[in-house]
């Protein structure tokens, strides 16, 4: 399972993000591009605050380490210093520890590898999604909205329904969840709590935190792969073998 975009990293390494070319955890700083700078207010103020309040923004190169890949990606992102302990190389003295997070990638990176029989609607959606999580986190929340609507039209959910001497009646997300629940059977339930996750990013209310986003890429993921993961067909193998270990007359 690939490392979460929201993962804190230190300079020498990249944490396991998906190559958006190969879909393969490959991807590494390239050296000698990694660039940070301290913003105006800590160059400031340097000599009069702690390492914590230092404001620091960064920008890298990364590129996939795969030779048959190679695809490269830019990020930015800001970056944080924390007390780890006292170091005892250091007199006893306090060690701080410097770490980055990204708040952009260029291509976007997957957020997981989708199933070989995911349509492209679903593809494009799951790529803005992927494109807003860590700047924007409200943006991102009501794309997993948008996206909800593109896999229940994949699923023939109706986005009208249709009255008997009158024009087709719209439904919307709240409507086709209630109105078709027991054809969405065991999906359901991750589909409204998406859904509700959704409705915070488009109407506002109770913040959305980076653990918050985080649960739904994992509901969505699974939700996801269950619609569109391909079950081998395993039709001819049971023939053959019932072919050739043929029951016995009053075996068991």
């Amino acid at each position: 399972m690939p490392d979460s975009l929201f993962t804190a990293f230190e300079m020498e390494r990249c944490p396991d993000w998906l190559c958006p070319a190969c879909l393969n955890p490959s991807l590494a700083i390239v050296s000698g591009s990694f660039y940070q700078g301290d913003s105006a207010w800590t160059a400031r103020y340097y000599n009069e605050i702690d390492p914590e309040q230092h404001e620091t923004v960064f920008s890298c190169m990364l590129r996939c380490t795969r030779p048959s890949c190679g695809e490269s990606v830019a990020v930015c992102g800001e970056g944080e210093a924390f007390q780890e302990q006292d170091d005892p190389e250091n007199g006893g003295g306090t060690r701080y520890v410097q770490v980055f997070r990204a708040h952009s990638f260029l291509p976007a990176l997957p957020l997981f590898i989708p199933p070989d029989t995911c349509p492209p609607a679903v593809l494009d959606q799951l790529r803005e999604i992927s494109a807003l999580l860590t700047g924007h986190p409200a943006a991102a929340a009501n794309a997993i909205r948008s996206l909800l609507e593109v896999l229940l039209d994949e699923l023939g959910i109706p986005r009208e329904e249709e009255r008997p001497g009158k024009a087709p009646r719209s439904l919307w997300l709240g409507d086709r969840l209630i109105v078709y629940k027991e054809q969405l059977g065991e999906h359901h339930d991750g589909l409204d709590a998406l859904k509700l996750f959704g409705n915070a990013g488009s109407h506002g209310g109770t913040p959305i935190e980076r653990k918050h986003l985080d649960d739904a890429c994992f509901v969505l993921e699974q939700l996801i792969k269950h619609l569109y993961y391909r079950r081998p067909d395993i039709t001819q193998q049971i023939a053959r073998l019932k072919e050739t270990f043929k029951r016995n007359p009053g075996s068991q």
